[in-house]
């Protein structure tokens, strides 16, 4: 029973491998030939995998993609749940700073990739959409997480609980701003993290 459990394993690894390699296959082609160039046959290439491997994790090309789209923003979600965690305790300015850190680390990360999305309208809406084709999916993730933070400055009396939405939204609005504006730019876009609290807690002077 043992070694039947393990070769499970094993095969359960193995799939999980190769089903990762096919996403960061697709993620390179899309990165070096476009949307539209980024073919089953190129990544499969990318991938060392022959094109019917890839039929045997995913349907079609299209679900490839919007696989790719929701592992890249759970990846950033779960960064922010373990950055976060790490602060729970921390003053409210630690904790923004700590979200806005994680927040351009995860897209520092993935820059390339990240620059022919923001860059394309239809991929951008692919990948704030959840797999239902809602696009509430990315936005009220970081909105909600958002909101917990800002309540801490409530608890810090810094501002009244009503507010807490409208300055979670203007909080996670500060970071896709800089995302926008700095993508294409040289240097860390973590780098700007102390600034984007310095701006939203005390403004621009």
């Amino acid at each position: 029973m043992a070694a039947v459990a393990k070769k499970e394993r094993l095969r359960v690894r193995l799939r999980v491998a190769v089903r990762d390699s096919i996403l960061e296959a697709a993620e390179r082609a899309i990165v070096e030939e476009g949307l539209e160039g980024a073919n089953l046959v190129s990544i499969a290439r990318r991938a060392g995998v022959a094109v019917g491997t890839i039929y045997n994790y995913f349907v079609d090309r299209q679900e490839l993609f919007r696989e790719l789209f929701m592992t890249r923003k759970t990846e950033l979600v779960t960064a922010l749940d373990v950055g976060m965690k790490d602060v729970a305790r921390a003053p409210f300015e630690k904790q923004l700073e700590t979200f806005a850190l994680t927040f351009l680390e995860t897209y520092d990360a993935r820059r390339d990739f990240m620059r022919v999305v923001m860059g394309s309208e239809p991929l951008r809406l692919q990948m704030m959409c959840d797999r239902a084709g809602r696009l509430r999916s990315v936005l009220h993730e970081l909105q909600s997480r958002a909101e917990r933070v800002m309540r801490v400055g409530v608890h810090e009396k810094r501002f009244r609980e009503a507010e807490v939405p409208l300055l979670a939204s203007v909080f996670t609005g500060i970071l896709r701003g800089v995302v926008l504006t700095l993508l294409e730019q040289k240097g860390s876009l973590a780098d700007a993290a102390p600034r984007v609290v310095e701006l939203f807690c005390h403004g621009a002077t």
